[in-house]
């Protein structure tokens, strides 16, 4: 991806994409704290992009992991959602210090692209 898109172009690519992951662009704007913090001490909140890092009972070490999910307000809570799949899970599953936000919609949407395998 070239990185010298103007303005106009990233903000299409922004709606385009979060259209195609059925996400409501009014709610994902929206700058609303979802009620908890990353493994750094950020809030994170709607529209943040993060990943998991969670702990492995066995070594006591947390292992990150490679999916990447948008934090959304669905309808009764927040969720994040997959960006691969689309799957919603609950935020409050998650405890603090679980996630690590490494991006926003607004900010950073390559992040929302799906890397395909190639066989």
């Amino acid at each position: 991806m070239r990185d010298n898109y103007s303005f106009k172009e990233k903000s299409l690519f922004m709606v385009k994409r979060l259209h195609e992951l059925n996400i409501s662009i009014q709610s994902s704007l929206r700058v609303q704290p979802a009620g908890m913090w990353d493994k750094n001490g950020k809030i994170i909140f709607a529209g943040d992009i993060v990943q998991l890092h969670l702990l492995n009972r066995n070594t006591g070490e947390y292992k990150r992991f490679d999916e990447r999910y948008i934090i959304i307000w669905d309808k009764l809570a927040f969720c994040l959602r997959d960006i691969q799949t689309r799957k919603n899970f609950y935020l409050n599953i998650f405890k603090n210090g679980e996630l690590e936000i490494i991006g926003n919609v607004n900010e950073n949407p390559e992040l929302l692209e799906v890397a395909h395998a190639t066989i």
